[in-house]
């Protein structure tokens, strides 16, 4: 129905034109009326009368026609197809025009013709002879339509329905009169295009065609051209494909012949295929045969297949054969049977499966045309080395020779037409199937000659591989070191996990792999070196604290980047003095003149590695903490203890030192005050104590056992109570 529309529509523009020109040629020209008025006054002087008028009268104002004859003029008359009547009447002169012309208007409401004929004789109003003229193709039949419309408002007396209807008639009478004309001068020519329904259940556009005769001779034999595209949006990895072809039918009685050649183009990869196929057909059935044959060259393929790399492609040589069936007790329902195969080492697959070797396919399909334009398809095929599919399709076919043969295009009878089977499609693999071969010659697997690797990190082996020629390879052995660590030695694609990195320097691992071909033959790549790299660093060494009085720990803090136990960590430790050191409490064994110190720890859950200092006298000590033997991101510090001042503290009562020997004591009475004063190791009393802290302790004077603190008592002085009766006391201070 498309193609109708379009045909209409590309001639409406000449029918509207001839439209134009008739309905001129009905209409009243009041130009001409004008013009031979204004010629007639200027011949006043001439009697020679040369002016006609021509009509159409129906018979509804017979009274002033007959009052026109009476004013004797000489009319003649003849009756139309239509059951109308032309009147044409004349001459006269330009004065009797004056007086007849409103008698004119009225009978004929202004639609009348004028003529100017010289002599006294009437035009010839024969309408066969008019006829016979040459004429425009269009003018007769959109005549007789006018005429049609004018008889159908006449008899109904509607001359303005008449008007109403003129243009459209009209324009409806051309357009059926070019597809007519179109029809007759491409009579056999068919147009087809379809619908499919693809992967996602949607239906889509996928192919046009369109088969042309250009010669024909007796209905019995026929030269034709066919030409179409597909598109293909989930099969044949979306490539797009065209054809056109020459083909030669011969019909006999009960069968016809048939050969023809074809040549497709692919319009994504530009490659190029020619066919030849024959035809046989008798009865119910038509026998077809296709091959098919490359004439492009091998072009890289950008295609990527599991195991298969570096590919070139063509279109691949095959060949199919093909059955049609007519449904003998009704044509309008057709089967089909073909098979056939495409040859090559790895071919394609429609689905894009894995190519395989020289695959054959076969399909059947069922076509039920419910009008002949019209066609529901439904099918299955089966292809060696890929997934069946099932399809559906909607066709939509034109054939111009039906468009004014209803009645033939609605007949479901059970004789198949003849003359109707020169111009069926030509049965074929419209889609080009290619053919893949690897472009390298030979066969190998190349490893890298070394590898960097994170511990405790997966590696996808085949990332590594380069790898020619691959779906010949039919085994694999992975060997060396590093095969302890595939998840799988016989896997064309291992996975290796790669060990934790080691300490004791055995972090470099050897791969190899063993690869038996489709011939038997045994090969090995070459030898693979893997690193293993440690995934921590030394991320910081802190010291808490920074510094300390001689005698007290201070904490040495190493960290990793990463929480991992166990992971062991190098000091050095650089001092004035090794031997006034301590290390976890346990002293240091040195050798002579040995002055740097080298020990060993190993980190905690949270990745820290600590040692535990301390030093006796005051001095600065440097500890630098290596990891893995990497001196260039270590890390140093340093930290220093200070020697401590040692204080005399003595207990005085009333400006008189009080407990001075130890072995003696002193009766003291209850509220009586006692002061601590502080004296340096030299014997200089301290007059600022407000940086010491004092603590005052007691115990009975006839025990020997340890004092106790006073709780509360740390002021300088301290004030005897009732409860201190009996009782030693001593004081401390620190600052």
């Amino acid at each position: 129905m498309m193609l109708q529309r379009i045909v209409g529509f590309s001639l409406v523009v000449p029918c509207v034109y001839l439209i134009s020109n008739t309905a001129w040629a009905e209409t009243p020209n009041a130009l001409n009326d004008r013009k031979i008025t204004a010629q007639t006054e200027e011949q006043t002087k001439h009697t020679q009368p040369d002016v006609y008028v021509k009509f159409v009268f129906y018979g509804d104002e017979e009274e002033k026609l007959q009052t026109l004859l009476n004013m004797g003029t000489y009319c003649r008359e003849e009756i139309q197809p239509s059951g109308a009547t032309q009147i044409q009447c004349g001459p006269y002169t330009a004065e009797q025009w004056q007086t007849i012309q409103p008698l004119i208007y009225d009978i004929t409401n202004d639609n009348y013709q004028l003529f100017q004929v010289a002599g006294d004789h009437l035009p010839s109003l024969d309408l066969m002879v008019e006829q016979k003229k040459p004429s425009h193709p269009y003018l007769n039949a959109l005549t007789g339509e006018l005429v049609t419309i004018s008889q159908q408002q006449y008899q109904n007396g509607n001359l303005q329905a008449y008007q109403d209807q003129l243009p459209s008639r009209a324009v409806a009478s051309g357009v059926a009169l070019s597809e007519q004309w179109l029809s007759q001068a491409w009579g056999d020519a068919k147009f087809d295009i379809g619908l499919s329904l693809n992967a996602g259940h949607q239906w889509a556009f996928d192919h046009v065609e369109a088969l042309l005769p250009f010669w024909q001779q007796n209905e019995q034999s026929l030269w034709f051209v066919q030409a179409g595209a597909l598109f293909n949006r989930d099969n044949f990895h979306g490539r797009d494909f065209a054809h056109i072809g020459l083909g030669y039918r011969q019909l006999d009685e009960d069968q016809y012949f048939g050969i023809n050649s074809f040549i497709d183009y692919d319009l994504s990869r530009q490659h190029r295929r020619m066919s030849i196929g024959a035809e046989y057909g008798i009865n119910y059935f038509t026998f077809t045969s296709n091959v098919y044959f490359p004439i492009s060259d091998w072009k890289d393929s950008p295609d990527l297949y599991e195991g298969m790399n570096s590919l070139v492609e063509r279109a691949a040589k095959g060949w199919d054969l093909s059955l049609d069936t007519y449904l003998p007790i009704d044509n309008r329902v057709k089967f089909n049977l073909t098979a056939g195969q495409y040859l090559g080492r790895y071919v394609e697959h429609m689905d894009g499966s894995l190519p395989s070797e020289d695959p054959y396919h076969f399909s059947v399909n069922a076509e039920f045309n419910p009008a002949p334009e019209w066609g529901l398809t439904l099918g299955y095929q089966r292809e060696q080395g890929a997934k069946d599919q099932y399809f559906a399709g909607v066709n939509y076919t034109l054939s111009l020779s039906g468009l004014y043969q209803g009645e033939h295009r609605q007949s479901h009878q059970s004789l198949i037409p003849k003359k109707e089977r020169l111009t069926e499609f030509v049965q074929r693999d419209h889609n080009m199937v290619l053919e893949y071969k690897q472009k390298y010659a030979d066969i190998s697997i190349r490893l890298p000659e070394s590898a960097l690797v994170e511990e405790n990190s997966q590696q996808l082996v085949a990332n590594w591989m380069e790898v020619k020629g691959g779906a010949d390879i039919v085994s694999y052995q992975w060997q060396g070191e590093a095969a302890q660590y595939l998840n799988d030695t016989q896997s064309a694609k291992p996975i290796f996990q790669v060990p934790a990195y080691r300490y004791d320097g055995l972090n470099q691992l050897s791969l190899q792999v063993v690869y038996q071909l489709r011939s038997g033959e045994v090969k090995q790549s070459n030898v693979m070196k893997i690193k293993v790299t440690d995934s921590k660093v030394l991320e910081s060494l802190e010291f808490v604290p920074s510094s300390a009085l001689a005698g007290e720990n201070i904490i040495a803090k190493a960290k990793l980047s990463k929480a991992v136990k166990d992971v062991p960590m190098a000091f050095e430790i650089t001092a004035e003095n090794l031997q006034d050191l301590t290390v976890n409490g346990e002293p240091i064994e040195l050798n002579q003149q040995q002055n740097i110190l080298q020990l060993e720890a190993k980190t905690d859950d949270q990745g820290i590695a600590q040692l535990v200092l301390n030093s006796d006298k005051g001095q600065k000590v440097t500890v630098n903490a290596i990891y893995d033997h990497n001196r260039e991101e270590s890390q140093s510090g340093e930290i220093e203890w200070t020697q401590k001042t040692h204080y005399q503290v003595r207990i005085f009562h009333a400006g008189l030192e009080v407990g001075k020997n130890e072995s003696e004591s002193q009766p003291l009475m209850t509220l009586q005050t006692l002061s601590a004063h502080v004296f340096e190791e030299e014997g200089a009393a301290i007059t600022d104590v407000s940086e010491f802290k004092f603590q005052w302790w007691r115990r009975a004077h006839d025990s020997q056992g340890e004092f106790e603190k006073i709780t509360g008592a740390t002021q300088q002085r301290y004030r005897l109570k009732g409860q201190d009766q009996g009782y030693q006391f001593k004081v401390t201070a620190t600052n």
